[in-house]
């Protein structure tokens, strides 16, 4: 028991440098009971990752989580230009009105334009934003 919970102290430190600041003990249950349930280790590279998406938007990593199955392996992100990034979301079955492919960008604290070259980490992260998107509507459309 001490190990583990030696792990779970220093793994909430990690995340809280980089928070730059305490989070509530009932936070820290909640995301790593979310992070149990959806078989997602707590290790450095997880918690930074975890980090980055909260940063995005707070519901992002439930939403995640939620969707982890689902998600399809061979999608690679690489750098790309806004429009390409449009039509390959569009390719992959997820139509967005483009006010949403706005939002997205918008909430990575970018501006979406279709001349801009977006780095692999944007498009990812965009890329996440639309599956999320796609699995909500297909559980909306299925009841």
């Amino acid at each position: 028991m001490r190990k583990s919970n030696r792990a779970y102290n220093s793994t909430r430190s990690i995340y809280e440098s980089y928070n730059g600041a305490r989070v509530s003990d009932s936070f820290w249950s909640k995301l790593t009971r979310a992070c149990r349930v959806a078989n997602v280790p707590l290790d450095s590279e997880s918690v930074r990752l975890l980090f980055e998406l909260r940063k995005v938007s707070s519901h992002l990593v439930s939403n995640v989580l939620m969707i982890k199955g689902h998600l399809p392996t061979n999608v690679a992100a690489t750098p790309t230009t806004g429009k390409q990034l449009y039509q390959r979301v569009s390719e992959l079955g997820i139509a967005p009105n483009l006010s949403t492919f706005y939002r997205w960008f918008y909430r990575l604290g970018l501006e979406f334009r279709s001349d801009t070259i977006y780095d692999s980490n944007a498009v990812a992260l965009v890329l996440l934003q639309a599956y999320i998107y796609k699995f909500k509507q297909r559980r909306l459309s299925n009841g």
